[in-house]
């Protein structure tokens, strides 16, 4: 099976697809217990950073399931809502896998 974050996230009690089955909900996450033991690199947004976020993900983390997390983590509900030159925070992937898997399903 292939890895994605969907995997590791507790399904939503209120969201349904039209078949009745719920949703996996990324944010039943504690994000205000996230700590990071490495300084997150600060990065700026390009236009095709805000296009393609899933390649910027894919190129910074080698995959592109860490994009709903790097938003969340940056307090953006999605990335067409912010601009050129937004500045993001990037978490070590480290950092990121080990509070997925302190706080999944």
């Amino acid at each position: 099976m292939t890895k994605t974050k969907y995997l590791d996230i507790k399904q939503s009690n209120v969201y349904k697809d039209s078949s009745g089955v719920y949703y996996p909900d990324i944010f039943t996450f504690p994000i205000q217990n996230f700590e990071a033991s490495e300084k997150p690199q600060s990065y700026y947004l390009t236009d095709n950073d805000i296009s393609r976020f899933d390649v910027l993900m894919s190129t910074y983390y080698g995959a592109s399931y860490y994009d709903n997390f790097v938003l969340w983590i940056n307090n953006i509900g999605h990335i067409a809502d912010v601009a050129v030159g937004t500045k993001i925070l990037l978490p070590s992937k480290n950092d990121i896998n080990t509070f997925i898997a302190d706080n999944a399903v």
